[in-house]
């Protein structure tokens, strides 16, 4: 008798160690993130149509909300370089400014960025546009902040290129809510086009470069910076096939690589999608990794996770940025025939 309450005691204590344990095990996987929802394609889509004298394009777009969108665009006329949208229509106040805006960012309606030409800042305070700082190198012969990107107000790079009598340099320079200040990188002879992190996949920031060749094919990057140095993670041809884009969707890092959609994941892209879509025009932008819209040679098209689907076609315009919202999105496209800058925007049903 005594024999069978101490196996009893023993496998009851077995039993408590068992399911101790499984619970630990389930405690450390934390809670289980949910299934993400296929993005929707009922939208309806109306178009707006800004004017730029010159032939001149629109860049750039970002709003703080759907009744507050900026979008922004170098050209010869610097008194309609800068549109706003309210909600209701596209509008310029007209006044000519000391920029050619390339790129912009924000945080609110009273904390906006441009970058532009001439390696010009100018911030937006909700009221007035002022200029916020000037590249101090006259010995430059052209420069320009391609791109404005930060997490926060006071942690925000811009970056772009400088010619000097040496070539084309890249550089970077990093505002920390008080001044801009350069960034000290090794030389390089590379256009820095495009900034961008995703915190959920890595705390790095990742830039999009273009190394411009006079008498072969360009050569296209993808340099990897932990703010102070850059590593080179990708170089190619610039071919169709080759080329690349960066995006941050819902704060993870998606590259665009030829024709496939990847991560990169311990030191080395994995691709999780193929774009059999000879009309794919590189770009990609969305709110999740089943809600991507592609910007395609003739419309705009959308991938939810499962297959793409044109949500509107577009003859001869080529899709160039996007902003969205809850139920609103806006894409910057240029006719090329007609030498007009557009607006798409699509509202949810």
């Amino acid at each position: 008798m005594k024999n069978i309450k101490t196996i009893f005691l023993a496998l009851t204590f077995l039993t408590i160690i068992l399911f101790s344990l499984i619970y630990l095990s389930s405690c450390d996987e934390g809670p289980t993130e949910p299934e993400i929802e296929p993005g929707r394609r009922d939208y309806v889509w109306e178009v707006d149509t800004l004017k730029m004298p010159f032939f001149s394009s629109l860049h750039r777009i970002w709003g703080s909300n759907e009744n507050d969108v900026w979008a922004v665009g170098p050209g010869g006329d610097l008194s309609n370089t800068i549109y706003h949208y309210d909600g209701e229509e596209w509008t310029t106040d007209g006044i000519s400014r000391g920029i050619s805006p390339i790129s912009i960012w924000g945080f609110a309606s009273n904390n906006v960025w441009i970058g532009g030409l001439e390696g010009r800042i100018w911030h937006f305070d909700g009221t007035d546009w002022k200029e916020n700082f000037r590249l101090p190198h006259p010995q430059f012969l052209f420069s320009g902040f391609m791109d404005i990107y930060g997490d926060q107000p006071n942690d925000v790079y811009a970056v772009g290129f400088v010619d000097s009598t040496d070539g084309r340099k890249g550089m970077i320079f990093h505002y920390d809510g008080v001044e801009w200040e350069s960034v000290n990188i090794v030389s390089t002879h590379t256009t820095l086009a495009r900034i961008k992190r995703g915190l959920k996949t890595s705390k790095n920031y990742f830039i999009r470069g273009i190394v411009e060749n006079d008498w072969a094919e360009d050569t296209t990057k993808i340099l990897m910076f932990d703010g102070k140095k850059l590593i080179e993670i990708y170089s190619a041809i610039d071919t169709k096939d080759k080329t690349n884009f960066i995006q941050n969707i819902n704060d993870e890092m998606i590259f665009v690589i030829g024709y496939s959609l990847n991560k990169y994941y311990k030191s080395q892209f994995v691709k999780f999608y193929d774009i059999n879509e000879s009309n794919f025009g590189i770009q990609i932008f969305g709110r999740s990794l089943k809600d991507i819209f592609l910007g395609m040679k003739g419309g705009i098209a959308h991938y939810n996770g499962n297959n793409i689907q044109y949500l509107i076609e577009i003859d001869e315009n080529r899709v160039s940025e996007f902003t969205a919202f809850e139920k609103n999105v806006f894409f910057l496209a240029y006719d090329f025939n007609k030498g007009l800058n557009l607006v798409y925007k699509g509202t949810i049903k």
